[in-house]
Order: structure tokens, then sequence, then C-alpha cells
């Protein structure tokens, strides 16, 4: 028995892509479709499958309609939109680029990720050990006897928490 890495899909893409947008600029390919966040997600999430011995990866990501949002308009309402790039550079990734790597990226229309994270980790009885990859702290809240969170800075950095590191 191996282990699960959950992706935090947008959380890694967004982080990936500012970082290198302001480090080298816009990556793209000859043709012109833009590929910065593409290259800085998959570059990451390559990282950590090199330091693991994982049997699955589930990427997950914000498939749109969240309900939260329809509760309550100013939900994240302090966010950027995002601009025509960084979509067609997501899309790219989530559409074609994970898919044709052989990875199956989860998305539920009304959930965001952390949704479908948290329902994956905790109904994954199989896996010895269950890591999610995210830049977000909150995730630390799903931490417990097999679920891990590993926390990804920035230039390939990441932290791991189990139980110990959060208390």
């Amino acid at each position: 028995m191996k282990d699960l890495l959950i992706v935090d899909l947008n959380a890694v893409f967004h982080r990936s892509r500012a970082a290198l947008l302001r480090t080298v600029g816009e990556m793209t390919t000859s043709l012109g479709v833009p590929v910065t966040g593409t290259f800085g997600t998959l570059n990451t999430i390559f990282s950590v499958i090199e330091k693991g011995e994982y049997d699955s990866v589930i990427p997950c990501y914000d498939a749109g309609g969240n309900f939260r949002k329809k509760l309550d308009d100013t939900y994240k309402g302090n966010r950027e939109m995002a601009s025509t790039e960084h979509y067609a550079d997501m899309s790219l990734l989530k559409e074609d680029v994970l898919p044709t790597l052989g990875f199956n990226p989860v998305g539920v229309k009304g959930w965001e990720a952390d949704d479908v994270i948290a329902t994956i980790s905790r109904n994954s009885p199989a896996y010895r050990e269950i890591h999610i990859l995210t830049v977000d702290a909150d995730l630390l809240q799903l931490v417990g006897n097999r679920v891990k969170v590993i926390l990804f800075s920035s230039a390939k950095k990441t932290k791991m928490y189990g139980i110990d590191e959060v208390v």
C-alpha cells in the first residue's frame, strides 16, 4: 500500500504562475499560447512526486459555480479578475496537459477544490498516507493520522505538516 498525493491545482497554479511572471515574465509556446502557470505547476508537482512514493496523484480544481459565492456575493470579492492568458494557461493545464500525462483532474461544479480535497482525503481508506500539496494553510485543518499537508512556498520549497507540526 502506497501514498496518495492530492494537488490543490488552483492554488499551486496561481502561486507558480505569479512567481514566474515576477521573475521571467510570461512564457509562451511558439504559437503564442501562454504556458507560465502550466510550466510552474508541473515543475512543482514533479518535484514533490520525485520525493515521495505515490501510487496515485489527483489534481483537484475549482469547477465554478461556487455555492458560497451564491450565498454571499462578497465571498472572495477582494480578488482581482484573472487575465485571458491566465484562463488560457489554466485550461491548457487541466484539459490537455495533465490528462495527456495520465493525470485525471477532478473538479465538481458548485464546490471549491478545498471541498473536493477534503472529501477525497476523508474517504480514501486504500492509502497508507494521503499528502495534500497546496499553498493554502487553511487545508492544515485536514491533517490527521494519515493525512499530511505539503505547503509549497516558492522555488520548490515545501514543508510537510503532520499533527505535531500543526500543534
